[in-house]
């Protein structure tokens, strides 16, 4: 998101509360007798920003209440694979009219959302068992398209979606299966043995090679056109991953490569 854009979601921070206030939030304590329960801390319900389109008129924002992130499970901390629970609503409101709507009827855990350069597509990935899927929402007719991902790939959890300029191609961070069955295995080997062993030899503390695992990514190209994702760069340790205006594409590993995606 450009500068821009974040003086514009600065400006609409009226606009969406004045949007939400007709929107059924979850009810607290009406009467002035009535004391702040736990109950009323866990509903209180928190309003993101989480994109506006390039325009400034299409606003994607998600609502939640500590309620919604009930059930973390605390002893699989600093697993790789671990996704927290954190449900929300997700809202889109044009912003000219103040009218809002519903992404979902239920609350989904979502990440990601991302507005296509002409506002008329919305990327994200939504939670589905133990992974994301990324999908894209069409504004004009209201469906939501799965992305097809190559075989044996899945989006990473911590992926970040790039439109290109144009809007027919986006990119995402992928993994293999192979690399969530290792990850697990190797966090269950430091968590869950009677006796872990090391070596002053080894090049990384256990944690931080741990952590390091995150890094481990290849990138993909989505087509809106064909509905075909293909992998632009095989697995790696990638940091970042960012199109510049003209679709050169930067990528931060040990260092910082420019290279333009093909159609």
């Amino acid at each position: 998101m450009n500068s821009s854009n974040h003086r514009r979601i600065a400006s609409l921070a009226i606009t969406v509360v004045l949007a939400l206030t007709s929107v059924s939030l979850p009810a607290t304590a009406q009467t002035a007798s009535s004391l702040f329960t736990v109950d009323d801390m866990l509903d209180v319900t928190n309003l993101n920003v989480a994109d506006l389109s390039d325009d400034g008129r299409w606003l994607a924002v998600t609502s939640g209440s500590l309620r919604d992130r009930i059930g973390i499970d605390n002893r699989r901390f600093g697993d790789p694979t671990y996704i927290a629970p954190s449900l929300v609503d997700v809202w889109i409101i044009d912003t000219q009219t103040s009218k809002s709507q519903k992404l979902f009827q239920n609350k989904r855990q979502v990440r990601g959302l991302k507005w296509s350069p002409g506002g008329d597509r919305l990327a994200l990935f939504i939670l589905k068992g133990d992974s994301f899927e990324p999908a894209i929402w069409e504004r004009s007719t209201g469906k939501l398209v799965n992305l097809n991902l190559p075989s044996g790939k899945q989006a990473a959890d911590n992926a970040e979606i790039q439109w290109k300029s144009d809007g027919t191609q986006l990119l995402l961070g992928l993994r293999t299966e192979t690399w969530r069955r290792k990850a697990a295995e190797r966090f269950q080997y430091e968590t869950a043995g009677p006796v872990v062993v090391h070596s002053s030899k080894e090049p990384f503390l256990a944690w931080d090679e741990l952590r390091r695992l995150a890094a481990i990514r290849s990138l993909g190209s989505y087509d809106v056109k064909s509905g075909r994702t293909s992998e632009l760069l095989s697995e790696t340790k990638l940091g970042s991953y960012d199109l510049a205006e003209d679709d050169s594409l930067s990528l931060t590993r040990k260092t910082l490569q420019r290279r333009p995606i093909t159609t």
